[in-house]
Parts: C-alpha cells; structure tokens; sequence
C-alpha cells in the first residue's frame, strides 16, 4: 500500500500527465538538402564535403564551363549559386534525382580530379530514361575543407547542360 501511494504521488507531483503549454518543434539533424547528390562525388575517395551549402562547397575562384556555350564562356560562384537555387524552385527536392558514376578520380593531398564523371537527372524517381544527362570534369581543392573550384560539363545533347547559368 506504502509503494502505491508514493508511486501515486510520484506520479502526480512531475506532471507526466498534465499536457504541454507549447508544441516542442523536434530538433533539425543540421543537414543541408542535397538535391544534386554532390556529396556523392567523393563516395569513392574516403573524403567528405563538409557543408553542402552553396558558399562553402564551392571555392571563391570557382568556375564552370558548359562546353556548348563554347569553352571560352565561363560562369562564377554567384551565377552557379543562382542557379542551382531557380532549379530548386521549379522541382520538388523528392522528384528531383541527380546520379553521378564511373568517373576517373586522381587523388593528391590537396586536389581531387574527377574526370569522366557521368550524370543522369530524373525528375520523377530513377525509371526510364533520365530527362538530361552528360559527363563532367571538375576538380575539387582542400581549402580548410574540400570545395568544387572548377567544373566542366559536356552534356549529351546539343543544348546547354541542365546545370549551366543563363543570361
């Protein structure tokens, strides 16, 4: 009977029962979305990028060439950054499926060169044929942390790539 009463008041006294004044949000794991897989560009080289964001995964001197806009065309961080944020907008990140595999990757202390990498974006799952595709080039530095400094796509078709900037 003693053990009942102090469970009893145990119980009553903590509040275990008494509803919550305010709804706790759950915590964020702190993950940034990868809608464009690019942690996967590492997968095979014990390697990791250590921010997904858009400022700390590319490097400030960071370039693109698409090479149908011509080779002698490049695009900046901020014009990348912009986007890679307009394709978010318009796809729904669970539609949106980038694949990259089968590059060629040379590894230094310092740099990683990932050549021949070929990419597949579905916008609807993995089935069927991807929507674009290509092969890219791009070298990834150590500055602190990994970053992307340069990138060279070839897309399949005779249009721009479906990563590359427009004016």
């Amino acid at each position: 009977m003693k053990y009942r009463l102090l469970l009893l008041v145990l119980f009553s006294g903590c509040g275990i029962f008494t509803p919550r004044d305010d709804f706790q949000q759950p915590k964020s794991s702190g993950r940034i979305p990868d809608p464009f897989s690019f942690s996967s560009l590492l997968d095979s080289t014990s390697e990791r990028f250590t921010n997904l964001g858009y400022d700390e995964l590319f490097s400030d001197q960071f370039r693109y060439v698409d090479i149908n806009q011509g080779e002698s065309r490049e695009f900046s961080k901020e014009q990348m950054k912009t986007r890679l944020r307009q394709i978010e907008n318009l796809h729904n990140q669970d539609s949106l499926v980038v694949i990259w595999q089968d590059g060629d990757i040379i590894k230094n202390s310092d740099t990683i060169h990932i050549d021949e990498i070929s990419y597949a974006v579905f916008f609807s799952g993995t089935e069927g044929n991807p929507h674009f595709s290509g092969t890219s080039n791009m070298v990834i530095v150590k500055n602190g942390h990994w970053q992307i400094h340069r990138w060279k796509d070839h897309p399949s078709s005779i249009n721009p790539s479906f990563f590359s900037p427009v004016d």
